[in-house]
């Protein structure tokens, strides 16, 4: 889909322009065009990417690890060209964590504050991802993992390794629809390795594969950011890989992941992921290993929780 090529495609029309800032690539494949930025002009905020660079996209909401994840991007063994924090309301002063960060540490590495006033809940920070950063790649983290010094090398190869893959810190499949394991009606779902249905924790891409997943139609923003994620993507052709943890190539889950905050201890957003798996399953969301996913027991899914999906977002809304 976006096989990256220095070769420009034949049917492509080179610029004359002596002062265009970047050269227009075609993937083969698919005519998405993208801009290689040249090293001799600003690149912040003009339309291009850098090649072989990656960005981090972290976010605060109610927990503060910031500090903490700071440091992990610090430590990876491929280097991070800009770290964009990405702030959800204002529930600890984030700014101030940021500068005495940044007075402790002796980094190159650049921290852009995005401050969202309103929740941009689970969504919002991918948005950032495309449409602030220039990066090659991207790499977007959950704010309740704790992640090993290689783990952005170790992803960024596997996904080369594998078509451009999404590559995640952990992974689900549908293993069988409306089985009632963890709430009436839910679904069975499992972490394999290798290849997932959706992959979440944290997600390593190419960052302009995300124009794929902003040409879909969105479903829901209270939850389902990883799932919709990945059924974007599967609609190109890539895969979601859960990647193999091992030496410092770890992405692991802090005491935060099962804290009051953890969206898996709130039954509203449980129950409206259920009905957008289904939802998913019948615009026509391909799963690996699922044993009963046909047309009629997914339709009958999408009826069963429509309706409970509907309320849950209208208490979302309330509270």
């Amino acid at each position: 889909f976006m096989k990256r090529s220095k070769c420009i495609d034949e049917d492509q029309t080179k610029s004359n322009d002596a002062n265009d800032s970047s050269t227009a690539l075609r993937s083969k494949s698919r005519a998405y065009e993208y801009n290689l930025c040249q090293s001799s002009k600003q690149h912040l905020y003009s339309a291009c990417t850098i090649e072989g660079t990656v960005d981090v996209v972290l976010t605060t909401f109610k927990r503060n690890q910031l500090r903490d994840q700071l440091d992990s991007v610090v430590k990876q063994t491929k280097h991070v060209s800009r770290i964009w924090v990405v702030q959800n309301e204002n529930h600890f002063d984030v700014e101030h964590t940021i500068s005495q960060w940044k007075s402790d540490r002796d980094s190159d590495v650049s921290v852009e504050l995005i401050r969202f006033s309103s929740n941009a809940k689970y969504h919002g920070r991918f948005y950032v991802a495309y449409f602030m950063s220039n990066a090659d790649y991207v790499s977007i983290w959950d704010d309740d993992v704790v992640i090993g010094s290689d783990w952005l090398r170790h992803c960024i190869t596997l996904s080369r390794m594998n078509g451009d893959a999404l590559i995640g810190g952990n992974g689900r499949t549908i293993m069988a629809l409306l089985t009632g394991s963890g709430g009436p009606n839910y679904a069975t779902q499992e972490q394999l390795e290798g290849e997932n249905d959706f992959v979440g924790h944290s997600w390593t891409l190419r960052r302009e594969l995300l124009r794929a997943y902003f040409s879909q139609i969105p479903e829901t923003y209270e939850t389902g950011e990883d799932v919709q994620l990945s059924f974007a993507l599967q609609n190109v052709g890539l895969k979601s890989i859960k990647a193999t943890q091992h030496g410092d190539a770890t992405c692991k889950d802090h005491h935060f992941a099962t804290d009051q905050h953890a969206s898996t201890g709130q039954k509203n957003l449980q129950e409206i992921r259920q009905w957008l798996l289904c939802k998913l399953l019948a615009r026509g969301f391909k799963t690996i290993n699922c044993s009963n996913c046909d047309t009629s027991t997914v339709q009958e899914c999408v009826a069963i929780f429509e309706p409970r999906a509907r309320n849950a977002i209208s208490d979302q809304n309330v509270t």
